[in-house]
């Protein structure tokens, strides 16, 4: 029998974490196994990849840009052994060595979140990625984990019907975990509190801004041109 891991005790990346068991919709309850969000996945070592493989990871969909991928290539080891698709959520590097106009934007978090969730383009290719995806389960990463992973996660978890605390909740540990990272708690301490921090607010105005929309959530992937079938089949993957 497989263990269910709210964090996955991993050496070589500190935020990968469930987006199973928490309430959902009608009664049900988001499924464990279905959905990891994470942190870069360069540094894992051998007995991480092993975890995860039997974890039944089949899926990695990397949303980091072109530049991020270069400097820190996924455990090419891993990805011999599963699906891999790259699809960036935004172009710019916002790895903490990133340019440093696009490490600004990282102050006004709330904005990023927004301008991410006008790239409809992106979306419903991600969510149709989701859809086609292998049997198993599927695993999103940026750098940290936390923002444009962030994002993701909050669309799926609203797909399924999880209430607004329990987002919150999800998107705010990332904070907490990130300071198991030496190379991000030596930024949060030296001035770069911005590139670790993950506070409510934040993630509100996404979802304030999906929220607002007839039907929701799912008013607004239909606005992003994704199918009812599509988010009907991902919302069961979800759920299990």
């Amino acid at each position: 029998m497989k263990r269910n891991w709210i964090r996955l005790p991993l050496k070589g990346a500190q935020n990968v974490r469930e987006l199973g068991g928490l309430p959902a919709m009608d009664g049900h309850q988001t499924a464990w196994h279905a959905f990891l969000r994470s942190d870069q996945l360069s540094g894992l070592t051998a007995e991480d990849r092993e975890m995860l493989l039997a974890y039944g990871l089949s899926t990695v969909i990397d949303l980091r840009s072109p530049g991020e991928t270069k400097k820190r290539p996924d455990s090419q080891e891993l990805l011999d052994s599963i699906l891999y698709c790259h699809i960036p959520f935004m172009e710019a590097d916002i790895s903490p060595e990133g340019q440093a106009g696009a490490l600004d934007s990282l102050q006004d978090l709330g904005s990023l979140y927004l301008s991410l969730l006008e790239r409809k383009d992106v979306i419903r290719q991600l969510f149709r990625q989701m859809d086609e995806a292998p049997d198993g389960c599927i695993l999103f990463h940026c750098t940290a984990g936390k923002d444009r992973t962030g994002v993701l996660a909050l669309m799926l978890l609203m797909l399924a019907g999880v209430d607004r605390q329990d987002c919150e909740t999800n998107y705010m540990q990332s904070f907490t975990n990130l300071t198991r990272n030496p190379q991000f708690a030596y930024l949060s301490q030296n001035g770069y509190h911005y590139l670790v921090r993950s506070d409510a607010e934040d993630i509100d105005k996404a979802y304030n801004h999906i929220a607002s929309y007839p039907h929701g959530i799912k008013g607004f992937l239909e606005g992003c041109g994704i199918s009812r079938a599509c988010m009907e089949r991902v919302c069961h993957r979800m759920l299990g």
